[in-house]
């Protein structure tokens, strides 16, 4: 009978134990907000032909929430780049996440091709840059936001005398960031500017 009795006293406290636990876990999740993540159909301002046309549109964005609070996508190939990129969107796509509460930054790796190197350290070189924290936007408890990305694709090329010109179809990404119903942000993040860095000078942990 005693040793029953202290069975039933080990089967309670755990059952308590998980219990709390499951709660408190709930609470976390309910405590969290939802980024929605949306990738819409690109336009092209070019005529695309077929076999070109096929493979956009298969094509996708990577991108990562690291740990300080910055979402980063990237135009440039993900073995240059230094975080893993786990998450990726495919056109006409979303994605959702959980996140805690907080004010997140955007940083999006650009890539306008000017050169046509086999030597790819030139290529990034001449054509990789780095828009760091071109957004900013907030996670609300129990609320969503959602980012918008307007992909469109341009035709851009770098051509040099003794080699043929190369065409590259790389897309601009305009995006509106929505708290809620709010529009808080519509702008482009891929364009370099003045307030690009270029591949050479950064020194970040978001490059190889």
């Amino acid at each position: 009978m005693k040793r029953f009795i202290t069975t039933f006293l080990i089967l309670v406290v755990g059952a308590t134990t998980w219990s709390t636990a499951s709660a408190e876990d709930a609470k976390g999740e309910e405590a969290k907000g939802e980024l929605i993540f949306e990738l819409k159909p690109f336009k092209s301002e070019v005529s695309l032909k077929k076999r070109i046309l096929k493979q956009l549109e298969a094509g996708m964005l990577e991108w990562a929430m690291l740990e300080n609070n910055e979402l980063v996508t990237t135009l440039v190939n993900r073995r240059f780049i230094e975080p893993k990129l786990n998450e990726s969107t495919r056109y006409g796509e979303e994605t959702s996440i959980k996140l805690d509460p907080g004010t997140y930054t955007l940083t999006c790796i650009g890539f306008w091709h000017r050169s046509n190197s086999s030597n790819i350290d030139k290529v990034l070189s001449e054509s990789a840059f780095f828009n760091v924290s071109v957004a900013s936007f907030t996670i609300s408890p129990n609320k969503t936001t959602r980012i918008e990305v307007y992909p469109t694709i341009k035709k851009r090329g770098a051509g040099g005398f003794w080699k043929p010109r190369t065409t590259i179809f790389s897309p601009d990404l305009d995006i509106k960031i929505y708290e809620g119903e709010e529009l808080t942000f519509e702008g482009d993040i891929s364009s370099e500017t003045e307030k690009s860095i270029s591949w050479d000078d950064y020194s970040g942990p978001l490059k190889r």
